[in-house]
Parts: C-alpha cells; structure tokens; sequence
C-alpha cells in the first residue's frame, strides 16, 4: 500500500499533551500511512506522529459509522491518546491490518536482501525497462541441463527474460523458470550456430550471442540469438551479472 488514508474525528477523548497547544478537536484528522501514524491540526499546522513499529494501537466498535482507536506509545514516554473516528471499525482494522503485513513483508525483504538474496530487491529490476525485466528475442536452446533433466528444445525461437521471477524461458506459454537463488552465473559470449540442414565444414550461417546459465550444481544451460551481439547484450545484462558475481565473492 501506498496511498495515506485520512480519517476525520468526531472527537478526541484523551491524549498525553495538552490539547489547547496542538490545536482544536473539530479540525483535526487522523492519517495513516505504509510506516506511521498522524494526528493533524489543521488550524494549529501542528501534529503528532510516530511510526506503526513503535506504536500499539486498537479498534473498538462503536457504532456503525464510528470507532475508537487507542493508541499507545512502545516506553513509558511514548504517546498515550484515544480518538473517535468517523469510519467503521471494520474499514479501519482492515487498513491496519494490511499496512502491518506491508511492514512485515518489507523487514523480510530487507532481511534476504542483507543475508545474499539480492533478487528480492525491487530496485535491482527498476532500471531494466517498464516491464521490470531484460528480454531477449529469437532464442534458442542449444545445450545444457537443469535441475533433473535436459531442457526441452523447440523448433521455434523463444524470449529469455531476466526479471524479478529468475530467467524465464517463454513463447505461447513459459517453458522454463530457473529461479534466481539456484543460478552461480551467466556468460555471454560470441555464438555460432547451425542449422542441421547445413553441412559441417565451413562457417557457419549465423553468428550472434550464446548465454551460458551456471546453476550451484554444476550444470549449464545454453542459449542461443542472433538478434543481438554478445558486446550489447554483456552490457544490457551487467546489472545482474554484477549482483551474481558479488553473492558469488561473498
């Protein structure tokens, strides 16, 4: 969640400062936001806050359209106050309720981000393209395996994607997921490839780029496009070779 919900007042009917300093009951709000509370004066400019982490707070049901919200400091110092809000008791538990798991879920992320899992990080993608991701067309499987088998290849080309989900191979349908917590590296490096109608001796048709996916089990996973040289696409794809060879030094 984003958005701050603002929640008007039918009266306020404790608080641990005085009143007449912070400004009048009938224009102050309540305000929740993704890490916080506030309680606005409108009239004063002034207004309390605190963060949802350091705070303990409590709906009651009053009545239909009305709910008491307790809120209670985390020491002894901290806010102590009570208001009465305009809005059911339900509508404002459940805003709660969701703003909590939003933090929880952010202390998790933060969390496998500190101990390697740099994937879990939102803006590692955010430089990619609006789409969140690296796509590359006309792709091929050559070689490889991974994880219990070889990879099925297909006589029509593919997209291989680099995004928040790992590498994903697609075309009507996705193919192959290899997520990112399995992957050691990826190499890009100049290809070739033939077709089986073409004899073996001589140059090959198509020359472009060769992705090498390495997985912690020694396996590899070969890709191949020629819409793309290997020099663009090893600096398209540096933001997340840069973060796997750094997880892999650590």
């Amino acid at each position: 969640m984003t958005k701050t919900s603002t929640y008007g007042i039918d009266r306020i009917e404790r608080l641990s400062h005085p009143l007449p300093i912070l400004g009048s009951e009938r224009e102050a709000v309540f305000q929740l936001s993704d890490t916080s509370w506030r309680l606005m004066f409108h009239d004063s400019g002034r207004c309390m806050s605190c963060g949802l982490l350091r705070s303990k707070l409590e709906v009651e049901y009053v009545d239909s359209r009305t709910c008491r919200l307790s809120v209670t400091g985390d020491d002894s110092d901290g806010f102590q106050g009570a208001v009465v809000l305009v809005a059911p008791a339900r509508k404002v538990k459940a805003d709660l309720a969701a703003r909590k798991a939003s933090l929880e879920h952010a202390g998790k992320v933060v969390a496998a981000v500190e101990s390697g899992s740099w994937w879990w990080d939102a803006r590692v993608f955010d430089g990619l393209d609006w789409s969140e991701r690296c796509s590359v067309a006309g792709v091929r499987y050559r070689a490889g395996w991974w994880g219990t088998g070889r990879i099925s290849p297909s006589m029509l080309p593919k997209v291989l994607d680099f995004g928040p989900r790992g590498i994903v191979l697609r075309g009507w349908r996705v193919r192959l997921v290899i997520p990112w917590d399995t992957v050691a590296g990826v190499e890009v490096t100049e290809g070739e490839w033939r077709p089986a109608s073409e004899p073996a001796t001589g140059p090959a048709s198509k020359i472009g780029a060769s992705v090498i996916i390495r997985s912690h089990a020694g396996q590899d996973a070969v890709f191949w496009t020629s819409l793309v040289s290997a020099a663009r696409l090893r600096d398209t794809l540096r933001p997340l070779t840069g973060h796997l060879a750094g997880a892999l030094a650590s």
